[in-house]
């Protein structure tokens, strides 16, 4: 298994959730409250995020944290 960091897991992880449940970016934004570019840094693993911004984001996908961390390769 490849290693990744966890910022780029996360974005990745994100970014094929979305896709699964058919949430566009502009969605996601409305269900967090963030600012669109907030969210294109997440996804491109360029943001770290706090513990309560991972919760609040697994809340929005209807996920567990491990899902948006898991190595998914």
């Amino acid at each position: 298994m490849d290693y990744r960091p966890a910022a780029t897991l996360l974005g990745y992880n994100v970014t094929n959730l979305c896709e699964k449940k058919g949430l566009t970016l502009k969605g996601l934004v409305a269900r967090l409250g963030w600012s669109a570019e907030t969210l294109q840094n997440l996804e491109s693993g360029e943001l770290d995020i706090t513990l309560d911004e991972l919760d609040r984001l697994c809340v929005a996908l209807d996920t567990a944290p491990q899902d948006l961390l898991e190595n998914q390769a």
